[in-house]
């Protein structure tokens, strides 16, 4: 390649609009057609502001056919949003019909980052109504008909999968953003009670399990004071 052609392809990066890209590389005009008609098309919805031509994204899968795209927040601070194009022959390769199609793929974790950046994170809401602490492995049978009779009553119930310590489980009951625990241990399925621990303020008292149901649900109904 001459001096010129190299000097030509290292400039690419630099061009964003599609006037420059006629002027620097005519003989592209006619291969890029279909993004050109996608600008325009934009354009004429009042989105041109929004659009940068960027001849240097390179999509990370071989079906796409023809433009790919990739959508930033306006001070570009994190990277893409989502990301996607067009792929006219995919869904004939896999035994489908022959359509054109266009789809992206968006990634929430960025979408999330940029809420909180800027303070527009919506609260999280507890994930869970109570957390099902056992003391002991012994308490398990209980834990598990324990949490099958609070979810037939509506109640959003949780509990350890494995076998955990009890100071772990309540670590895990507050990553939940449970309101409250429920305990059990040895000495209280043998008077067949249960603590019921409020997780702000770590208040807590017994409740017999024959009137669990409805002591929970006047709990959550109550002012979360703490």
């Amino acid at each position: 390649m001459s001096a010129e052609a190299l000097q030509a392809l290292e400039s690419l990066p630099a061009v964003r609009t599609w006037s420059d890209l006629e002027t620097r590389f005519p003989m592209a005009a006619g291969a890029g057609e279909p993004l050109r008609e996608c600008i325009a098309a934009l354009e004429a919805m009042g989105l041109g502001e929004f659009v940068d031509l960027d001849l240097t994204i390179v999509r990370g899968l071989a079906y796409y056919t023809g433009t790919v795209f990739e959508l930033f927040d306006a001070q570009r601070t994190l990277r893409a949003i989502c990301g996607g194009g067009r792929y006219d022959d995919l869904l004939q390769r896999v035994g489908g019909a022959e359509l054109p199609a266009l789809g992206f793929g968006m990634g929430d974790v960025v979408l999330g980052e940029l809420l909180k950046e800027r303070g527009l994170a919506p609260a999280a809401p507890p994930s869970a109504d109570a957390f099902l602490v056992g003391a002991t492995p012994e308490d398990r049978p209980a834990i598990l008909r324990i949490a099958h009779e609070l979810r037939e009553h509506g109640f959003h119930v949780e509990y350890s999968l494995g076998s955990e310590k009890v100071g772990k489980q309540l670590k895990l009951a507050d990553a939940r953003r449970a309101r409250y625990a429920l305990l059990l241990g040895p000495e209280e399925r043998a008077r067949g009670m249960i603590v019921l621990k409020q997780l702000r303020d770590g208040s807590q008292r017994e409740v017999r399990l024959a009137r669990l149901s409805d002591e929970l649900r006047a709990a959550l109904k109550a002012p979360d004071h703490g």
